[in-house]
């Protein structure tokens, strides 16, 4: 795709962050600390370290949104 492309070539890592994403809600339920990992991961956009903690919290996914605190805290020290 030339949207794929062009984040090979310009060296943009909005695939990475969007595979986070994924992985994210897909293990949501099911693995609850693998989602908090790569939700904290994403940390590294600003936006979305404010919104992805507000949507986990919204749906109730309180270990994966602590597991997410703890890694930011963890990449910030």
């Amino acid at each position: 795709l030339p949207s794929t492309l062009l984040c090979l070539w310009a060296g943009h890592y909005g695939l990475i962050v969007g595979a986070l994403w994924c992985a994210a809600w897909s293990w949501r339920e099911r693995h609850p600390l693998r989602a908090g990992v790569v939700t904290g991961l994403m940390a590294v956009k600003p936006h979305l370290a404010i919104l992805m903690p507000l949507l986990l919290l919204r749906r109730g996914a309180w270990r994966a949104a602590g597991v997410a605190a703890l890694t930011v805290a963890i990449l910030v020290g």
